[in-house]
């Protein structure tokens, strides 16, 4: 899932649409988590089904138990589609009435074209009509590039089953590789090595004098 328009180090949050669908009055904003992951896992397209991602994808919605999802992007880290395009340059770039792309792909690689999206927030991000228990909640569309995409302006049936946007944890690029450790080659003092020619001398004077007696 790393975007190739980032190097080492950088930070950046993914986000998909996922292909299956859900009823916009589910009783808390953890059971729209849990949809998402379950989509993430499902598929291993660009890792979406990596292991340190498990359980922490978060569906990006307002719902009436008091939890808005579009606090999870924080930061000036930008957003991506999950084939690499780049949606946003930072989290007030994803909310400032448009993106750079449609958020219209799976976390299977599909292109779903234009579906109905639950997300239960206007177009700034805030919590209106949220889903959960009240009988109509807002919803956006996945194939505009506009406000549309987040709030479809105007509100349907919670019981009818949408699809849900989906958004990764803070991501980092890997880390550079440690420098190579270079292990210092001994240095022997002027006085060692003063002792070491002596001690070396006075062997082959005992050599030589051993060889005379024989």
């Amino acid at each position: 899932m790393t975007p190739g328009d980032l190097i080492d180090g950088d930070t950046f949050y993914v986000m998909f649409v996922t292909s299956t669908t859900h009823p916009g009055n589910l009783a808390t904003a953890a059971d729209y988590d849990a949809a998402v992951n379950a989509a993430a896992q499902s598929s291993g397209f660009y890792g979406t089904d990596d292991s340190s991602l498990t359980g922490q994808w978060r569906a990006f919605i307002g719902h009436d138990d008091g939890t808005n999802r579009a606090d999870v992007v924080g930061g000036a880290a930008p957003i991506y589609r999950i084939d690499g395009t780049r949606l946003a340059n930072n989290r007030a770039d994803l909310l400032d009435n448009t993106i750079a792309a449609t958020v219209s792909v799976t976390q299977q690689g599909g292109a779903p074209g234009s579906v109905f999206v639950w997300t239960g927030m206007n177009a700034t991000g805030a919590t209106s009509y949220g889903l959960g228990a009240i009988d109509q909640s807002r919803y956006g569309q996945s194939n505009f590039t506009d406000t549309t995409w987040l709030d479809g302006g105007g509100i349907t049936p919670n019981g009818q089953n949408y699809h849900v946007y989906a958004v990764s944890p803070l991501l980092r690029v890997g880390a550079p590789a440690a420098a190579a450790q270079v292990t210092p080659v001994p240095v022997m003092s002027p006085w060692g090595a003063a002792a070491l020619v002596a001690a070396l001398a006075g062997v082959v004077g005992w050599r030589r004098r051993s060889a005379t007696r024989s």
